[in-house]
């Protein structure tokens, strides 16, 4: 009894064996196939994708796999071997002369386990292990190979160098209160809809061409409210410390000359700060003994300070 269940257990262990063997062999092309689309796949869905859901993947290329090897396996079933056939194959590379196939039907006694068995089944590892590890590297090839999302490429986009150059411009006119907040966000709007196009469309030739428009009208407001403060605040200095020595012709010069100039800065798109502005709106040249030296010297030193903030850059 002990002789059969080992010749049975024998025969069960090379059942396996041939099994697995046609299987393996079935499975190759189609998990080479698998994987390389599993691998594609991946590759397409961690450049699509700015986040990528490791777990369905994973779980997707689980399911695959596994679908693949069931599909394999039944196809292999026509070729798989049973308990009794393996016992002839033994009987035949041990040349047992049928000695277990008349055990099995019961007409003679089970022979002797011998101490060496040889089923006459060698592993051909040369022939199968290569196209499964190839197929099990390239799908290791779609997670592991560096790849950037088109997201992250597209970011990289780098925007024309106008537009960080007028953002720095208005953010130092803001932080420095130097003209009124109204320019300010009205220039921002316009800066944002250039932004609001296409990537694409940021170096066409319409685009540049409203950059600079922009770019230079933003510079000659700014030269023009500097020129003007500069203008004004000269004249305020000559009719301060020289006003007594000046004729009437020469007065009157530098009092149009101041008025102009405020004008000039009350009508222009860029307008100096409201408190500043509403400073020298209030002033009347020809009255400037009003005025304490102190609070002359202190309006005209805003005023140059003003002018110097609006140098460019």
């Amino acid at each position: 009894m002990a002789e059969e269940q080992t010749w049975r257990q024998l025969a069960r262990n090379t059942a396996r064996k041939i099994n697995l063997g046609w299987w393996l062999q079935t499975l190759a092309t189609p998990l080479m196939i698998t994987c390389l689309v599993i691998a594609c796949a991946t590759l397409i869905t961690r450049r699509e994708l700015d986040s990528i859901p490791w777990a369905p993947l994973t779980a997707g290329t689980i399911a695959v796999l596994a679908i693949t090897g069931l599909l394999s396996w039944l196809a292999a079933r026509s070729r798989f071997e049973t308990c009794k056939q393996s016992l002839v194959r033994i009987e035949a590379a041990m040349k047992l002369r049928n000695a277990l196939t008349a055990a099995d039907h019961g007409i003679a006694p089970w022979p002797e386990v011998p101490g060496l068995v040889d089923d006459g089944v060698k592993w051909q590892w040369k022939n199968l292990l290569p196209p499964i590890v190839g197929a099990l590297i390239i799908l290791m090839c779609g997670f592991v190979i560096p790849v950037h999302a088109k997201s992250d490429k597209q970011s990289k986009q780098p925007e024309p160098s106008a537009w960080s150059e007028l953002d720095n411009s208005l953010d130092q006119l803001d932080n420095q209160e130097v003209v009124q907040q109204e320019y300010i966000d009205e220039m921002r709007k316009k800066l944002e809809k250039l932004r609001e196009q296409s990537e694409d469309d940021w170096f066409s030739h319409s685009s540049l061409e409203a950059t600079d428009n922009l770019k230079q009208n933003h510079q000659s407001e700014q030269e023009n409210l500097q020129n003007n403060l500069q203008r004004a605040e000269r004249s305020l200095n000559a009719l301060q410390n020289q006003g007594s020595k000046l004729n009437a012709e020469q007065k009157q010069r530098l009092l149009n000359e101041f008025d102009q100039a405020v004008k000039k800065m009350q009508q222009g798109g860029m307008k100096p700060n409201k408190e500043l502005l509403e400073q020298l709106k209030k002033i009347d040249p020809e009255q400037l003994n009003e005025l304490t030296p102190e609070q002359l010297d202190q309006l005209r030193k805003n005023m140059r300070q003003h002018a110097q903030n609006l140098n460019p850059g």
